[in-house]
């Protein structure tokens, strides 16, 4: 009908460590719309080939972690571009918590091994979220959202070292289970700022 993108796949390749396949992933606008799961196969190489570059000093990964069963891991190459904590209720669903911590990283950066299910989750305002998780344990492992493009959310729960995290800010704090009081000079925002 007028106006509908033809039905058919979008696929995208992301480039990894060597120019090997780090992201192969193929979208279907129908399912997209009808269903809210789509799955995401990650082919890199391994974790080990990770842990030999950071000997070398080449393409060092700054932090590595995954689920809970460890079907799941990932590694990533640099920096992050801010960390913080999330309590809006859709967050404390997906963790099973009462907030949300993570860490944002350029997208690229982020080089992830085994499978990933996605559920599209709807934000406050009406906007997508991608929330990643382990299928066989069902481990939050990453979120993104469109309002930050180019920029992959990992949970700090699954880090193998979450020891170092400092986040710099907290978003719904209208929403914070009353009998949760974090400490630390952060900025806190009542709702999402912007």
């Amino acid at each position: 009908t007028k106006g509908q993108r033809p039905l058919e796949s979008i696929g995208f390749l992301k480039k990894g460590v060597q120019g090997r396949a780090l992201a192969l992933i193929f979208l279907h606008p129908v399912a997209l719309r009808r269903r809210r799961f789509f799955t995401c196969i990650f082919a890199r190489p391994p974790l080990h080939s990770v842990a030999q570059q950071q000997e070398t000093g080449a393409g060092m990964a700054s932090f590595t972690g995954g689920c809970l069963c460890g079907r799941v891991r990932y590694a990533v190459g640099a920096p992050p571009l801010f960390a913080g904590i999330c309590h809006c209720r859709n967050c404390q669903r997906f963790t099973g918590s009462a907030f949300e911590t993570v860490l944002g990283f350029r997208k690229e950066a982020v080089a992830i091994e085994g499978e990933v299910k996605i559920y599209q989750d709807t934000s406050d305002a009406g906007r997508p979220v991608y929330r990643g998780f382990c299928p066989t344990c069902g481990s939050g492992i990453t979120s993104e959202v469109t309002v930050m493009p180019g920029a992959l959310m990992i949970l700090a729960g699954t880090l193998d070292d979450p020891s170092s995290v400092q986040p710099g800010m907290e978003l719904y704090c209208s929403s914070a289970q009353p009998w949760v009081a974090l400490a630390g000079d952060r900025k806190r925002f009542s709702h999402m700022p912007g």
